[in-house]
């Protein structure tokens, strides 16, 4: 684990997403709101779910490792992965995998430092994407398919 008191805070910032849950064709969505505290090694990101806290998602990303934590679990790239999606981030977006794989882990997660968490896949749950409050189905569809390629 990493410790969260890793320097302190020089930046936060904030952002609205929805999450897409696809658990069938049609995905019902969810308004996130995300924080991102960056510190010099670590930066953390927490997403809220108003409606139900029990809902909300932390992730601890280590800048020097390039290593995603995601509760009590590591993800590590995997390498050529990388893959852009202009109107979300100019910096590409990588497949993280967890470090330990067991057979119904969660992963793939898509991500990249600057934009966050763009989406999780599950073997024995839904899958996640989460996109900005303008965004529609046909994006979160598009994502979701890059998840199992």
């Amino acid at each position: 684990m990493i410790s969260e008191s890793c320097g302190e805070v020089y930046k936060t910032t904030f952002a609205n997403r929805n999450q897409f849950i696809f658990s069938n064709d049609i995905p019902k969505e969810r308004e996130y709101f995300m924080t991102l505290e960056m510190r010099k090694e670590i930066w953390k990101y927490d997403y809220e779910y108003d409606a139900d806290s029990e809902k909300n998602m932390k992730f601890i990303y280590d800048l020097k490792s390039d290593i995603l934590n995601f509760g009590f679990s590591e993800f590590k790239p995997i390498n050529g992965t990388e893959f852009k999606v202009e109107e979300l981030s100019e910096l590409p977006f990588k497949k993280y995998e967890l470090t330990d794989p067991i057979v119904d882990g969660t992963g793939p997660i898509l991500f990249n430092q600057k934009y966050g968490v763009l989406a999780i896949g599950n073997v024995m749950a839904p899958d996640f994407v989460y996109l900005p409050r303008k965004k529609d189905k046909i994006m979160a569809e598009s994502i979701r398919k890059i998840l199992t390629e």
